[in-house]
C-alpha cells in the first residue's frame, strides 16, 4: 500500500475537485482552437487584402471585448492558482511538470499581445498587407504553441486523475481491511468462547 496508513486517519486529498483545472484547461484550448482557425487564413498562398481584413477585424472585436479578454485571464489565472494549490497539496513529479508549463503562455503574452494589437489596429491604420501577414503568423505560430502546452497540460492532468484515483482505491481497500481487523479484535475480546463441556465431547470408546 505505499505510504499509505488508514489507522492514522489521514484522508487522501483527492477526489472530484481536481476535475476542475482539466475542465479550465479544455475551455481555454476551445478558444484558442478558434483562434487558431483565423490565423490558419496566413497559411493561404492566395493571401490577400481580403483575408487580411477577416483576420484584423476579429482580432479588432477580440481586444474589444473585455468579458471576453477577462474571462481567457481568469481562466489561466484559475489554471495557475488550482495548478499551484495541487502541487503543494498532492507534490508529485507530474503535478510540479503541469505548473511549470503554465509558465510558457505567460511569458509569450506580452509578444502575443504586440502582434495581437497591430492586427486589430490595422482596422484604423494603415498597415501593409506584408506586416499584417508577418503578424498573423507570428500569433498563429504563438497559439500554435499555447495549444500544444494545454494539450500536454491536459494529458498531464488526465494521468494525474488516473493517478488519484488508483491511489484512492488502494487507500480504501488498506481502511477496509483496518476495519476487519478491528471487528475481528473486537469480536476476540467482547465475546467469550464457549466453555467445553464433558457433554460436548464425543463419548469415549473402550
Amino acid at each position: 500500500m505505499g505510504n499509505l496508513d488508514p489507522e492514522e486517519h489521514m484522508l487522501a486529498t483527492m477526489g472530484l475537485g481536481w476535475i476542475a483545472l482539466p475542465c479550465c484547461a479544455s475551455a481555454l484550448l476551445a478558444c484558442t482552437f478558434v483562434h487558431l482557425v483565423f490565423d490558419s487564413l496566413v497559411l493561404d498562398d492566395q493571401f490577400t487584402q481580403a483575408s487580411a481584413d477577416i483576420v484584423s477585424f476579429f482580432y479588432a472585436h477580440v481586444m474589444a471585448s473585455l468579458s471576453y479578454l477577462g474571462l481567457l485571464l481568469l481562466l489561466y489565472f484559475a489554471l495557475v492558482v488550482g495548478s499551484l494549490f495541487k502541487a503543494l497539496v498532492i507534490p508529485t513529479r507530474i503535478n510540479y511538470v503541469a505548473l511549470a508549463l503554465l509558465a510558457l503562455p505567460l511569458s509569450r503574452m506580452y509578444a502575443l499581445g504586440s502582434q495581437v494589437a497591430l492586427l486589430g489596429n490595422s482596422q484604423t491604420m494603415p498597415v501593409s498587407l506584408a506586416d499584417q501577414a508577418s503578424a498573423a503568423r507570428s500569433v498563429m505560430y504563438e497559439h500554435a504553441a499555447v495549444a500544444v502546452t494545454l494539450i500536454a497540460y491536459l494529458a498531464l492532468q488526465v494521468a494525474s486523475l488516473a493517478n488519484d484515483g488508483r491511489l484512492r482505491m488502494d487507500w480504501n481497500v488498506a481502511g477496509y481491511r483496518v476495519l476487519v481487523k478491528q471487528m475481528r479484535r473486537y469480536i476476540q475480546t467482547s465475546i467469550p468462547r464457549p466453555i467445553a463441556t464433558a457433554s460436548s465431547g464425543h463419548p469415549k470408546h473402550d
